[in-house]
C-alpha cells in the first residue's frame, strides 16, 4: 500500500504542493514537499487502519474508524494520527480481573468489576443494536422473579450487567489493529519518501543554474 511513481514523481518536481512556482533555478523548498507527501499518505494510512479493522474483525468498528483524524503539521515534518481515546485497548487488549487468556501480553488490566455510566450506556447501546447475543434467564424461581420485580431490573438491563461481567471477567481480545496498520504503511512510507527526496535533491541541484 502506497502512492505510485507517478504521484512520487509530481511530489518531487512540486506539482502536488499547490503553491510552488518554478524559474530557471529550479528551487523546490523540502517542507513543502514533505507536506505534499505526508498529505497524500494520511490518506493511505486510514484506509490501512480501516482494512485492519475490519480483518481482525474489531468491535464497534464503525465509531472506531470515525475517530480517526489524520493530521499533517504546517511545516510538513509531521503526520500526526489521532484516534478515539481507548483505541489502545482494544489493538493491545485488556487482561480480564482473573483471566489473561485473551490479552496475556497486554500493559492493560481490569481491576474490578465495575464500569462507569458512560461505559454501561455503551455497551447497552452495542446490545441495542443486535450486535451482541446474550441470554439471560429471567425464570428460575419465585423468589428471583420477586428480586427482580422489586429492583424493577429491566431485561435489558439484565443483558447489560451480564456483558460487562464477561467483559470484565474475561477482558478484551488482542486484535493489534492499530499496530498491523502502522507497520504495514510504515515500510512503504519510508521508501517512497527516500525516493521523493532523492528525486528532489536531483531536480535541486542536477541542474546548476549558469552564472
Amino acid at each position: 500500500m502506497s502512492i505510485g511513481k507517478s504521484q512520487i514523481d509530481a511530489i518531487a518536481k512540486g506539482k502536488l504542493s499547490g503553491d510552488i512556482e518554478f524559474g530557471d533555478s529550479k528551487v523546490i523548498n523540502l517542507s513543502d514537499v514533505t507536506l505534499s507527501f505526508f498529505e497524500r499518505y494520511s490518506a493511505i494510512y486510514v484506509k490501512a487502519i480501516a482494512e485492519s479493522i475490519n480483518k481482525n474483525e474489531v468491535v464497534a468498528s464503525g465509531k472506531m474508524l470515525k475517530g480517526v483524524d489524520p493530521e499533517v503539521s504546517k511545516d510538513g515534518n509531521t503526520l500526526r494520527i489521532y484516534m478515539a481515546n481507548y483505541y489502545d485497548f482494544v489493538n493491545k487488549g485488556v487482561r480480564g480481573v482473573k483471566n489473561y487468556k485473551n490479552a496475556h501480553n497486554s500493559p492493560y488490566k481490569y481491576k474490578n468489576y465495575g464500569m462507569s455510566e458512560d461505559g454501561r450506556k455503551s455497551i447497552k447501546q452495542y446490545i441495542q443494536s443486535g450486535k451482541a447475543k446474550i441470554k439471560v434467564s429471567t425464570e428460575k424461581s419465585t423468589v428471583n422473579a420477586v428480586g427482580l420485580e422489586k429492583k424493577k431490573t429491566s431485561l435489558i438491563d439484565l443483558k447489560t450487567n451480564a456483558l460487562v461481567y464477561l467483559i470484565k471477567k474475561y477482558g478484551i481480545k488482542t486484535t493489534n489493529f492499530f499496530d498491523e496498520a502502522t507497520e504495514k504503511v510504515q515500510e512503504e512510507m519510508i521508501k517512497d519518501l527516500g525516493e521523493v527526496m532523492a528525486q528532489t535533491i536531483v531536480i535541486q541541484i542536477g541542474n546548476p543554474k549558469k552564472k
